[in-house]
């Protein structure tokens, strides 16, 4: 039987060809697009400023110049109008106009720095310049400063400017002990050998209590009222003094403190409470040397021998050397200028020496000693108070005017020039500021600085010969 051959296609059928060939060429298509690897993204520019600014927010200073903007928005017209800035190695400084309480305006700027950086930064409310601009401080914190190092991985090994305060600090501490020997040794400048050696032994040992004592009083305060408000201190130094024993203890704020008041209240409980606590000492001394003694040395008498619980002083120690302890001492004492008729007799060169009580001797140079700490010169306690009470400012103005006087006064009493070279040139940071330096100390703060600062000039004033 013969098969019928296939005819032509019909143009129907040549249709549903294509479209089947279609179809198909689209699956295949589809497949390769599916089984095909994915490009890796060129990035543009948006992805490599986010990358940028990832790779550099480890480190705080790096990360302020593209952080800036988000920082000027926590400002506004009703808190802080910022009319220029100036970025610099500490952080950025905003100068502009101040609108409110500066306390208040603190609190809320501070809040809102927080809900953009969290910890990342601090800010503080500076004085203002002398167009009446205040100045805002933006800095990284403490805490940021601490995790970059951990990220970085650096090794927390010392600095140099970490370990020169440590280094100071050792050397200092045993130069003092060796001048606060010297201190009694030498508080008479004539050769009797019984008495040095009476006052050398009484005299020393008194002083290192009360000095030790001092120092250990006076830091544990400062360090308690700062931790208080969130502050910290230094490393202390003990500055030793050929003429006093010692020049006091120095050691600068490391952390701000939040206000100007707290400022005060660092200072007051060093030197403050050591000349308090000096004056005290030294009254009670007075008062039982009266009671025992209160007479002048009659060098050729068995008194030598037989009081050597006390200690032997020059006249001039005691009642010229400073105009408050002289006060005291005629008030308690009422020695006469030439000494007694009895010593004069026996031998004039020994007039001037005078038997008290060890507790007068460390009182009075605890006096000394606290108020040479009261001085307005920077990282003392009194530049502190000026500075609380005035203005940093007004403190530097004092600063100033301290160094002219003491480099006067340096022509009669050398010792004095050793002080400044100490405190100027010492191994020591400068403080830092408080977060408001705005807000000025209440009244009670301000009366007690102007008193601490009276005690200090009648202490450093001799008493003027009769």
């Amino acid at each position: 039987m013969k098969q019928d051959s296939p005819g032509p296609p019909s143009p129907n059928g040549r249709r549903e060809r294509r479209e089947e060939d279609g179809r198909a060429d689209r699956r295949s298509s589809g497949a390769l697009l599916l089984t095909s690897p994915t490009p890796e993204p060129t990035g543009g520019a948006d992805e490599q400023r986010r990358a940028a600014k990832h790779s550099t927010e480890l480190d705080p200073l790096a990360a302020l110049p593209n952080d800036l903007p988000d920082i000027r928005s926590i400002f506004s017209t009703d808190t802080f109008y910022p009319t220029e800035h100036v970025v610099s190695k500490r952080g950025v400084f905003f100068r502009g106009n101040l609108r409110g309480d500066a306390g208040q305006l603190l609190q809320r700027l501070s809040n809102r720095l927080a809900l953009s950086f969290a910890d990342r930064y601090t800010l503080s409310v500076l004085e203002g310049d002398e167009d009446g601009k205040a100045l805002v401080l933006v800095e990284p914190s403490d805490i940021a400063r601490q995790r970059y190092l951990a990220r970085k991985g650096v090794r927390r090994w010392p600095t140099p400017e970490e370990a020169l305060p440590v280094f100071g600090s050792v050397m200092f501490f045993t130069m003092t002990l060796l001048t606060v020997i010297a201190r009694a040794a030498l508080a008479i400048r004539v050769q009797w050998p019984e008495v040095q050696r009476v006052t050398a032994l009484q005299g020393a040992a008194h002083l290192f209590v009360w000095f030790g004592l001092y120092a250990a009083v006076t830091q544990a305060a400062q360090r308690w009222i700062a931790r208080r408000n969130q502050a910290r201190l230094g490393i202390p130094m003990v500055l030793p003094s050929y003429e006093f024993g010692t020049f006091g203890v120095i050691s600068h704020i490391d952390r701000s403190p939040p206000t100007r008041a707290a400022v005060f209240d660092i200072a007051a409980a060093g030197s403050g409470i050591g000349l308090i606590g000096g004056l005290l000492l030294f009254m009670l001394g007075l008062v039982l040397t009266s009671l025992s003694i209160g007479m002048g040395v009659d060098p050729s008498s068995e008194m030598l021998l037989e009081q050597t619980s006390y200690v032997y002083v020059q006249h001039e120690f005691l009642f010229q050397r400073s105009f408050l302890l002289g006060l005291l001492a005629r008030a308690f004492l009422r020695l006469q200028t030439v000494s007694w008729p009895q010593a004069v007799a026996r031998s004039a060169q020994y007039a001037g020496v005078v038997m008290v009580h060890p507790l007068a001797f460390a009182g009075a140079s605890l006096v000394l000693v606290a108020a040479l700490g009261l001085v307005p010169l920077r990282q003392l306690d009194g530049w502190r108070i000026v500075a609380s009470l005035y203005g940093r400012r007004t403190a530097s103005v004092a600063s100033r005017f301290t160094i002219l006087f003491l480099l006067i006064a340096a022509g009669a009493s050398p010792h004095w020039l050793w002080f400044l070279v100490l405190v100027l040139f010492g191994p020591w940071r400068v403080d830092r500021h408080a977060r408001d330096e705005v807000t000025e100390p209440d009244d009670r703060r301000t009366w007690l600085g102007f008193g601490l600062l009276l005690l200090m000039a009648l202490t450093l004033t001799p008493f003027p010969k009769t």
